[in-house]
């Protein structure tokens, strides 16, 4: 049996203006977003006091099974669960072990004593590889304070500042099916270096951080915390900062509402 052909109906004419004008005004405004800088007096970066922490998180002992260790760094001490304090000073030698958690021996002579800290294990499986780095990262920090060396590890330059930021990505609906990062960066760096991180970690998760439930309320909450942490290590930039994390929020938000209603509501 043969079905007559029929006319097909023409398509609207501005059915295709939503999407090419989101794309458009995604690609202009990361183009622009470097340009929006505008120059203020260079403030000094906060000054870390010698007991103040820098970096703090939660680890497991990889050789003493047990409950998670609150691990707390500072300038001249790494403090576990407020029961021992390795005084920055003892520390021997610091390395990867297969390259999942930290070694750290530390003591005097004759009274050498070690410490392996991992990360906690993901719900997804493995263990925190970033967290075990970026702890490396602060007692390295400390290490470089004591020798009188704490200069930007961007450029040697100084004064510089302990910034913490990252990046977040998220793809799927939870629980059903897909897949979240969250990568912690622990850097210590001048203001220049500083910026630079954080529009990488922005521009990177305005990108590949929204796809998805719950990524469309973790990605924003990532992107102000790096601003957060820029504007508290650098006042001069917090301008900057604020506009960027706003622009960084605002055009995926706005590109991922445009494309739902021109696929939902717009006869194609």
């Amino acid at each position: 049996m043969f079905r007559p052909l029929l006319p097909e109906s023409p398509e609207p004419a501005g059915s295709l203006l939503i999407p090419i004008a989101a794309l458009a005004f995604v690609v202009l405004t990361f183009i622009a977003i470097p340009f929006m800088y505008v120059p203020t007096v260079r403030a000094a970066p906060t000054v870390v006091k010698p007991d103040a922490p820098i970096y703090q998180g939660t680890f497991l002992d990889d050789r003493k099974p047990g409950p998670p260790l609150f691990v707390v760094v500072t300038e001249t001490s790494i403090r576990i669960s407020e029961s021992v304090s390795i005084p920055i000073g003892s520390l021997n030698e610091i390395e990867f072990v297969d390259k999942r958690a930290l070694r750290i021996v530390y003591g005097e002579p004759g009274e050498v004593r070690e410490l392996v800290l991992s990360g906690r294990k993901r719900r997804l499986g493995g263990s925190d590889r970033a967290s075990v780095k970026a702890l490396a990262k602060a007692v390295t920090w400390a290490w470089k304070v004591g020798s009188g060396k704490a200069a930007c590890d961007g450029c040697g330059g100084v004064p510089a500042a302990w910034i913490q930021g990252g990046y977040f990505f998220g793809v799927g609906f939870w629980p059903i099916i897909g897949a979240w990062e969250w990568g912690p960066k622990l850097r210590f760096v001048c203001e220049k270096h500083a910026r630079r991180g954080f529009w990488a970690d922005g521009i990177w998760t305005s990108l590949v951080g929204y796809w998805g439930i719950p990524s469309l309320l973790f990605a924003p909450v990532q992107i102000w915390r790096n601003a957060a942490a820029l504007a508290k290590g650098y006042p001069s930039s917090r301008r900057v900062a604020a506009v960027a994390a706003l622009v960084m929020v605002v055009i995926p938000m706005a590109s991922i509402g445009a494309a739902t209603v021109w696929l939902l509501f717009i006869p194609h």
